[in-house]
């Protein structure tokens, strides 16, 4: 039997991998790299602070020590017994007033040091000798106190104590940034991994939802926080995705129901013609296939008008007068009607609309109106700041305010005298509000004053 290496197995090889494009990976990196730019920086201010902190108590050291041989010679004291280096001290030298060299001593004997050395603390470039050293040049730290009797001690260093303890703070500041950088990616890790925990459940559960297909909701972590609310987010998604597979089947259905009708009727006309005792009946009988045909057509019409709609192809807005639009669409309404359309209210205004589209809504509003009205439709256009609003208002039965939320959906069904056995599709309405929403304006359903419908149609005036 032959055992799979382990760089063969899958699982293994999964748990190595690491999603380099992942929200924790990144954030991961972004974090190290911020920490490590942070740690840089202060790494530089610590090494400069406390740098300038040792040579600040070197150099207080050496000057205290000046300080104290120039006190005891001015108390007395013969500067030969002041002359042995202490503490950091690599030299020590008195200068009498004169410039003549009273004493020194130290592993390093500045040759050339005179009474123009300054007070107080100074580098110098000196000539040094002594054990160890011959006549070599040498950058010394100095502190120089002057005596009451013109007497100048002068005491130095190399300041290789100084330099050791500054590398010592480097070096311990280059060991500790990258662990602190590790350390603070692996926490960043953590809290990163803990915090879109939420999101890979969320993403679990929308997985089996969208396959099962039950109205099961993910569940949302209920913390408050932004995963919380893309929890909600999500579940409003859902819902809306639900409803609109609803309206899709039940619109689906409709229109099959809706196509059905007329093709049915189509038919049982025709077999009755077979009948047809005369010409007369049989003439009827075209004529009623024709209406039943032309109910067809119209429905297969604004079926694909609001199927291109959906899609949401962009349109070509045209500056147009409203007032022709509305007198067009009059006239061919009232070229077949018996009732009255008084249009005198309609007043000139340009309107940036897509031209077709606009008089569609204009004629589905007309008919609609012509269709309920006991006796008379009256049109006008006013104009108001930004917006030009046609009205159409009809003297028919009315449509009550539980029913107007309605109105505008596909297939809507509503008051029994405003059914489609009236004559119309049931998308008329739909359509209108598809073609007002595209071209940038609304709709608006009220009472008319003569009790009947009134719609307010508005559309964006040219600027």
């Amino acid at each position: 039997m032959r055992i799979s290496p382990m760089t063969n197995n899958p699982i293994t090889n999964k748990s190595l991998r690491i999603n380099t494009k992942s929200v924790r990976f990144r954030t991961t990196a972004g974090a190290a790299v911020a920490l490590i730019g942070l740690l840089a920086v202060a790494g530089f201010g610590v090494n400069w602070f406390v740098g300038r902190q040792i040579q600040r108590s070197f150099d207080q050291t050496l000057f205290e020590q000046a300080a104290d041989r120039a006190a005891l010679i001015d108390g007395g004291a013969s500067p030969d017994t002041l002359m042995t280096p202490v503490g950091d001290e690599d030299f020590v030298v008195a200068i009498g007033p004169d410039g003549e060299r009273l004493a020194s001593a130290g592993v390093m004997v500045p040759g050339d040091l005179r009474t123009e050395v300054p007070l107080g603390m100074s580098d110098l470039l000196v000539t040094v000798i002594g054990s160890g050293h011959n006549a070599e040049q040498e950058n010394l730290r100095v502190a120089a106190v002057e005596a009451t009797n013109g007497v100048r001690v002068i005491v130095g260093n190399e300041g290789e104590n100084a330099r050791s303890s500054q590398a010592a703070v480097r070096n311990i500041l280059l060991a500790v940034m990258p662990l602190t950088a590790l350390a603070g990616a692996g926490v960043a890790w953590f809290v990163t991994g803990r915090a879109l925990g939420p999101v890979k459940l969320m993403r679990s559960e929308l997985d089996d939802v969208v396959g099962a297909g039950d109205g099961r909701r993910i569940t949302e972590p209920g913390s408050g926080d932004e995963i919380d609310e893309l929890g909600a987010t999500i579940n409003g998604v859902l819902d809306r995705l639900d409803q609109q597979s609803l309206q899709q089947r039940q619109f689906v259905a409709d229109a099959s129901h809706e196509l059905k009708s007329p093709l049915a009727n189509a038919r049982a006309i025709i077999d009755t013609s077979s009948i047809a005792a005369d010409a007369h009946e049989f003439e009827r009988v075209t004529t009623s296939v024709g209406v039943e045909l032309n109910r067809l057509h119209t429905l297969v019409d604004d079926l694909l008008y609001l199927a291109r709609a959906d899609e949401g192809a962009p349109r070509t807005l045209t500056t147009i007068d409203l007032a022709d639009l509305v007198f067009d669409e009059a006239e061919r309404v009232a070229a077949t009607s018996q009732k009255h359309i008084d249009a005198s209210g309609v007043v000139p205004v340009g309107v940036r609309v897509e031209p077709s589209e606009a008089a569609r809504a204009i004629r589905n509003l007309l008919e609609n109106a012509e269709r309920f009205a006991a006796q008379s439709v009256t049109l006008a256009v006013v104009e108001t700041g930004a917006m030009a609003t046609l009205i159409v208002a009809d003297d028919g039965p009315g449509i009550a305010p539980e029913d107007r939320d309605t109105v505008f959906e596909r297939f809507a069904r509503v008051h029994t005298d405003r059914a489609r056995s009236a004559g119309g599709t049931g998308l008329g309405l739909s359509i209108v509000a598809s073609i007002v929403t595209a071209n940038g304006g609304a709709i608006v359903l009220t009472d008319a004053p003569s009790g009947g419908a009134q719609f307010e149609l508005s559309f964006p005036v040219n600027s």
